[in-house]
């Protein structure tokens, strides 16, 4: 064998071993959602969602942007359903806390999150990335609660809460 077909075989392992690396790095890391009730405590990821519920794309004016935006979501009455399906026939009895990524918790009751129109939003359809919100400067991703129709706001009791890392389901006190 000669000496320059040997020295060619670390290079061709060497261009494996970084392909093989590029691609891995490129890929980014799933959203997942943290769902807790009791001693449960489970993680999904957008497609373990979409393989258990129907997601919907949804065009509305939303106030945070100041603007008419599409997203892609679940409708939040369905989600919890699936997610709490024996609290959700006595939902009076329970509320859903959102914990976000920098520690901000927001509690509703988890009746008032059955309306129609209420959607956990988990792409923004009109950009490949979460755009930020006008005025928060911030990302609403990897999940924010929404609400589609024109007098659903949170000055009217409906929650807004934005970077979602963990749904949890608590009895009312």
């Amino acid at each position: 064998m000669r000496l320059s077909s040997i020295a060619s075989i670390p290079f061709a392992l060497l261009c494996i071993a970084l392909s093989a690396h590029a691609g891995s790095a490129t890929t980014a890391k799933e959203p997942t959602l943290t769902v807790i009730h009791a001693d449960r405590k489970q993680s999904f990821t957008v497609p373990q969602l979409e393989a258990r519920l129907e997601s919907k794309a949804v065009r509305f004016f939303n106030p945070y942007y100041e603007k008419v935006k599409s997203f892609q979501g679940f409708a939040l009455g369905s989600l919890l359903k699936e997610l709490f399906p024996a609290e959700s026939a006595n939902a009076g009895d329970w509320k859903v806390e959102f914990l976000a990524l920098d520690g901000y918790r927001s509690a509703t009751p988890l009746h008032k999150l059955f309306e129609p129109g209420g959607y956990l939003i988990f792409r923004d359809i009109d950009r490949p990335q979460w755009e930020e919100m006008k005025k928060r400067k911030v990302s609403p991703g990897p999940f924010a609660v929404m609400w589609i129709e024109k007098d659903q706001l949170w000055k009217n009791g409906y929650p807004w809460p934005w970077q979602i890392e963990e749904i949890r389901l608590v009895r009312e006190q």
